[in-house]
């Protein structure tokens, strides 16, 4: 970047005045021929300004209540080219401030006159010569474009001397324009050329940016010689607002000595000419005020539109230099969490504004299938057709249409649960200093996720839920029994020896240590994924064979990519992998000193939670694997109900009945047993702690401060390169762990008696007093299973359910939506 020095340049005033007076005359009749072309441009017309219309859909939750939708509104944006080509800065900035006050998002003097502190601009690309800085300082000094003699020194544009760029000779001093908008452009400086043309403000500031610009043209004729040079140096097409005339022949060199020619046209023997299409004034003025586009308010009032309107047109601002394109904010009034993703511009063929991942994400790809994302359909409010032209006989107009209510999906989410889920989620953040918490919840019977969130204090910026993998540990036992039950190579009673804390495989020098309170001598297999025996696991998953477990584990879901309306087709959706990964050199990956013992006890494994949480809703229900549902129904004139969840079995029912005693064990005999439960409330449940102590694992605490150091110092930072730099650091604490547990409720009696929930929360790397899942999660799931069975802090079942069973939670206060601001499709927008 050139530093400026910014002196004005006082060199001596000589010659005559430089635009004469009939040339003004010709100026304001529009006639001047200075050797450009002025042919007008066709009329453009466009619908709002190749604005597409947001997501108009209302997201709720399973009873209704509103979890995102959208607010209309209008925002304001402007071209500070066309609009000061013939408009008056004070007046339209001082109108502008009147009407609008504090909607204002920016200073408006700077952000539609881009100017400095001080009110001035630099005029970028137009360096000057001394003898060029001589003929401009002259021509400002004797008062520029007047027809009155004896008047002071042009105001508001000077020269300037520009301190050389880095590596130029110190000695080169470089010379350039600098300007004020309000200054040059100001009503009672206009008078120099016609104290008369201020009965008609418009074409009057309009005759004087063309005497300005006039004036300038033949001043700027070195400039702009060397800018077409420039163009003819990198480009055979002419630059913004020339054209290429047929070529001369019998030229050597590109205009008139400035360049060599190009090799290709020297070749020829022809060089190309450029000439001027627009007007010689606006190639001025686009150098002095380039910018085309800003926005000052991102979204107006209601209360407003009318009186920025009612302004735009006393002042007679047309469409192109001032506009109202409409807009709109999503509003989250009952709670914000993560999982419902971000809203934001796509760019394509038209600019659009789209859900881009998350649960709303779903949401728009189920009403594009059901063909209810067309532009038009559901539209509420007013739709702005501008007319676009800069020819005088034109009008600018505004149509309006109306339309529907705009769709209604109602998602499978259960605002209470999703509350609670957060809320526990933050106590185990807050209680064990974890660096990643994550949560599910869902319906069992119906596999509807009615809660899904989770806390990054670090912000990695991942759809965590899907994208984070991590090893599971002993939560993957579930699976592991699963295969063995369902190829009948163990049954529930069968015995193991599981040692004395430690377990040397068979034929190997691996030796498999236990946990703390770990199981001893001979046991039962159920209790072996009761009490979460490792010894006992791998001898179990030593019996399913090598390609059982490749095969089956597939057929799980694991190993490929979970099918999802979550996350965009181009979006990392990563498939996870059981078993170390095999490289050329190392195929014996499955042996059992290796995977075939590591897996069976949910070790050397990469799974993400979604993955997970679907297989084990399987094993631990009804055997059949099927998707999680995310929406339940879309309402658009009439009520369409979303297809209920189905899929393939993938074990047996008895297996799942032998899993579930397994589990209920686990709840009361097991890793389980110390957690607190309400009365009645039967539990199922499978605790993981996975000791991180494979090449590869990483800290996410170590990750995310390096994140942190990279986002303060403004550098690059890489996921990859950040795991392989940190691989095995814990950032001085004792150990890393992914601490988790999945919970089963249900209520033994009721109106509510058969009903299932399942909870799944993982937490990386706590750092407080425990680490054992039952310690850092299990509380957490407990209560929010017990919520979701409609339990309150009292222990006791709430008397209110619906009438298909489920609970009716209204421990959450939901703000009602009822006035034209947040629900503008109770009417045609204004």
């Amino acid at each position: 970047m050139i530093a400026f020095a910014f002196i004005a340049v006082g060199l001596l005033a000589v010659g005559s005045k430089v635009v004469a007076t009939q040339e003004l005359e010709a100026l304001e009749a529009g006639a001047i021929d200075d050797g450009t072309r002025h042919e007008r441009p066709e009329p453009i017309v466009q619908t709002a300004l190749e604005y597409a219309e947001p997501p108009l859909f209302e997201l709720t939750d399973r009873d209704g209540s509103t979890l995102a939708h959208s607010v209309r509104g209008f925002a304001l944006e402007a071209s500070p080219f066309h609009l000061w080509l013939v408009h008056t800065p004070a007046r339209i900035l001082d109108g502008l401030e009147r009407v609008l006050g504090d909607q204002l998002d920016a200073d408006l003097e700077h952000q539609l006159l881009r100017v400095d502190e001080y009110g001035w601009r630099s005029v970028e690309g137009l360096a000057l010569t001394r003898d060029e800085a001589a003929a401009i300082s002259n021509w400002v000094a004797d008062g520029g474009p007047t027809l009155y003699p004896n008047v002071d020194p042009l105001p508001g544009l000077i020269v300037e001397a520009r301190l050389p760029e880095p590596g130029a000779p110190s000695d080169q001093i470089l010379y350039g324009l600098r300007w004020s908008p309000l200054l040059l452009l100001d009503e009672t400086v206009r008078q120099r050329i016609d104290r008369k043309l201020d009965d008609d403000r418009t074409v009057s500031a309009a005759a004087w940016v063309r005497a300005l610009g006039a004036g300038l043209w033949k001043h700027l004729e070195g400039p702009r010689e060397r800018e077409l040079a420039q163009w003819a140096r990198t480009s055979a097409e002419p630059p913004k607002g020339w054209e290429v005339v047929p070529p001369k022949t019998g030229l050597s060199k590109l205009l008139d000595g400035v360049i060599e020619t190009p090799p290709a046209w020297r070749v020829s023997k022809t060089v190309p000419q450029w000439q001027l299409i627009g007007s010689s004034s606006e190639w001025v003025f686009e150098r002095l005020m380039p910018c085309r586009y800003v926005e000052l308010c991102d979204r107006l009032t209601l209360e407003n539109v009318d009186a920025v309107r009612a302004f735009l047109a006393e002042e007679h601002v047309g469409a192109f230099q001032m506009w109202l394109p409409p807009t709109s904010d999503r509003r989250y009034p009952a709670t914000r969490f993560r999982a419902l993703g971000n809203v934001g511009w796509v760019d394509g063929d038209v600019r659009q504004r789209h859900a881009l991942f998350g649960i709303q994400y779903a949401a728009e790809r189920t009403l594009a299938r059901l063909g209810l994302d067309a532009p038009g359909v559901n539209e509420t409010f007013e739709r702005n057709i501008l007319v676009r032209a800069r020819s005088h006989d034109q009008e600018y107009y505004v149509d309006h249409g109306s339309g529907s209510l705009p769709p209604r999906v109602v998602s499978t989410l259960d605002l209470g649960v999703q509350v609670r889920l957060g809320a526990a989620l933050e106590r185990v953040e807050a209680e064990h200093d974890t660096s990643l918490t994550m949560g599910v919840v869902i319906d069992l019977d119906t596999r509807d996720v009615l809660a899904l969130d989770w806390r990054d204090p670090y912000e990695f910026g991942t759809f965590a839920p899907l994208q984070h993998g991590f090893t599971p540990g002993s939560t993957f036992k579930i699976v592991t029994m699963a295969l063995a039950l369902d190829a009948d190579l163990v049954r529930p009673d069968t015995i193991f020896d599981v040692g004395n804390g430690h377990f040397t495989v068979p034929g190997t020098r691996r030796v498999v240590g236990e946990a703390e309170g770990f199981a001893r001598g001979a046991i039962t297999a159920s209790m072996c994924l009761a009490r979460s025996s490792n010894a006992g696991m791998v001898q179990i998953g030593h019996l399913v064979p090598v390609e059982t477990w490749q095969q089956r584990t597939l057929e799980f879901g694991y190993g490929r990519s979970l099918p999802t309306d979550l996350l965009p087709p181009n979006w990392q959706n990563p498939a996870g992998i059981i078993g170390e990964r095999a490289s050329a050199n190392d195929r014996n990956v499955w042996s059992r000193t290796r995977s075939h013992t590591s897996v069976a006890f949910g070790d050397a494994m990469s799974v993400n939670m979604l993955q997970h949480v679907t297989a084990l809703c399987a094993l631990v229900h009804d055997g059949e694997l099927r998707p999680l549902r995310l929406i339940d129904a879309v309402e658009a004139g009439r009520t369409i109900e979303m297809p209920p969840s189905s899929g393939d079995a993938i074990v047996r029912k008895s297996t799942v009945q032998k899993l579930r005693s397994m589990m209920s064990m686990g709840a009361t005999e097991g890793t389980g047993r110390r957690l607190e439960r309400p009365d009645g409330l039967l539990l199922e449940t499978k605790t993981g702690t996975y000791e991180k102590l494979e090449r590869g694992d990483v800290s996410y605490h170590v990750m995310g401060e390096s994140l942190r150091r990279a986002r303060e110092a403004g550098e690059e930072w890489k996921a990859g390169a950040a795991h392989r730099e940190h691989s095995g650091d814990w950032g001085g604490a004792k150990w890393g762990y992914t601490s988790s547990i999945v919970v089963v409720g249900e209520v033994a009696s009721g109106p509510l008696a058969g009903r299932r929930v399942l909870t799944y929360i993982v937490a990386e790397d706590p750092r407080g007093k425990v680490r054992f899942g039952s310690d850092v999660t299990g509380a957490a799931a407990v209560d929010v299973v017990a919520y979701a069975l409609g339990y309150d802090a009292a222990d006791r079942l709430r008397a209110r359910v619906h009438t298909d069973g489920r609970p009716r939670l209204d421990a959450v206060a939901i703000p009602e939506l009822e006035d034209l601001e947040e629900r503008p499709w109770t009417g045609v927008g204004r």
